[in-house]
């Protein structure tokens, strides 16, 4: 997956709350944090 496209997706679950989503994306991509 395109990191753009990861980071998108992220900002979209924390936008929406859905935690669960986020700790998901972030647990497949540990380089990826929340700022």
């Amino acid at each position: 997956m395109e990191e753009k496209n990861i980071n998108k997706k992220i900002r979209n679950a924390i936008k929406l709350g859905d935690i669960n989503e986020v700790k998901r994306l972030i647990g497949d991509n540990p380089k990826f944090y929340i700022r």
